[in-house]
């Protein structure tokens, strides 16, 4: 999650924008308004009103202008990182995003049983990449445990960050990263775990991934910044191999420096 500042008549998204998250009003107003040119005003939010949940699990675009009245803080939540927490601590989403939590529980309700006629819900083409959280890869939690491919989450402090024990990866790529901080750009899009780090970072934006490549998995530095280590191999960085294979059975994976906090042991079955 992270705040944004906007000025008096500063919008804050336009008619047609992507719904690529959701926003909470933390002080000042918000104006809903037609768009296109139409400024007529729909609604009126104050503080701890949650808007741009249309369109926020299919990803369709704003079907509104949002325009900030007086000086105004909102709470930017994006997709997948609200699916993250959804995900492994609901409870802390129950409050402030209750309309989108209800509009998740929604949808999942509508979802008819795989024996029945897909007609009339979303098919899994039509959830973006990004729809993704920690726990239940992919981010609309049908599709089975195929891989056998569990990220055990090796430190106390990561373990407490994402409110899990290990994580079951059900799709490839799965990349994993640093969460938007509230300084410099967001997170990712392409990135399924966005974890949250702090200066001095270890984590780059988009720092590591488990593919598959000619019918075999293998581990991926994705350009980061300190580098990926997969069993005491460094991965990353001029002369270095940007993947090594991942073999079955358990791996150790650290990502960052060699201190770094963010430690995984990689169970392939």
């Amino acid at each position: 999650m992270a705040d944004r500042q906007f000025s008096d008549g500063e919008l804050i998204y336009r008619l047609g924008d992507p719904a690529d998250g959701v926003y909470r009003v933390r002080s000042g107003g918000v104006r809903l308004q037609r768009g296109g040119g139409d400024t007529s005003e729909l609604s009126y939010l104050g503080a701890d009103a949650v808007f741009g949940e249309t369109g926020f699990l299919t990803g369709e675009t704003r079907d509104t202008d949002a325009v900030a009245v007086g000086d105004v803080q909102v709470e930017f939540l994006r997709r997948n990182e609200f699916l993250a927490i959804l995900s492994v601590q609901p409870h802390l989403l129950s409050a402030t995003f209750e309309p989108v939590f209800n509009l998740v529980r929604s949808a999942s309700a509508d979802m008819p049983d795989p024996d029945t006629s897909h007609a009339g819900h979303l098919e899994s083409a039509d959830i973006e990449d990004d729809d993704i959280s920690p726990a239940e890869i992919p981010s609309h939690g049908s599709a089975p445990d195929t891989l056998g491919i569990r990220l055990v989450l090796a430190g106390r402090r990561l373990r407490a960050a994402l409110g899990a024990e290990e994580i079951a990866v059900r799709e490839l790529p799965f990349r994993i990263g640093r969460a938007a901080s509230g300084e410099g750009k967001d997170t990712y899009d392409d990135v399924h775990l966005a974890i949250t780090d702090a200066r001095p970072f270890n984590l780059s934006r988009r720092h590591f991934s488990i593919e598959e490549e000619n019918g075999a998995l293998l581990v991926r530095d994705c350009g980061s910044y300190h580098g990926t280590t997969l069993n005491g191999q460094i991965l990353g960085g001029e002369g270095r191999p940007s993947s090594a294979p991942l073999m079955s059975g358990e791996s150790e994976l650290v990502a960052g420096r060699a201190d770094s906090p963010f430690r995984f042991r990689i169970l392939v079955r």
